[in-house]
């Protein structure tokens, strides 16, 4: 659901559309100008499509250009970087409670 949200995002060279977008996906909490819902919730999933029909072509077009660049900051150059970074800050012994830690979950 996270990459097909993004991916819709990309496709909308025009910046139009809109993006109706379950809380509960990891995607949500990068694409906050989405529509979010609760899907549990189905009056509020009604509410939330019915708003993102009837929002004025500016603010559909305001939320999207958000989206779409917060998919073009967040790309997978920007996501290696960040996990290399934190590879590179990681300690390279273990923590002594660590190793205590894993000696005695192979002893259970």
């Amino acid at each position: 659901m996270n990459l097909v949200a993004k991916e819709y995002v990309t496709c909308r060279h025009r910046e139009d559309g809109a993006l109706v977008l379950s809380e509960f996906t990891g995607a949500a909490h990068e694409l906050r100008e989405a529509y979010i819902h609760n899907p549990h919730d189905i009056q509020g999933l009604k509410n939330r499509i019915v708003q993102a029909i009837r929002d004025t072509p500016e603010e559909q077009h305001r939320r999207m250009k958000a989206l779409r660049a917060t998919v073009r900051s967040h790309d997978v150059q920007e996501w290696a970087a960040k996990f290399l970074a934190s590879l590179q800050s990681a300690p390279i012994e273990p923590a002594q409670k660590d190793v205590e830690d894993l000696t005695d979950d192979a002893r259970a």
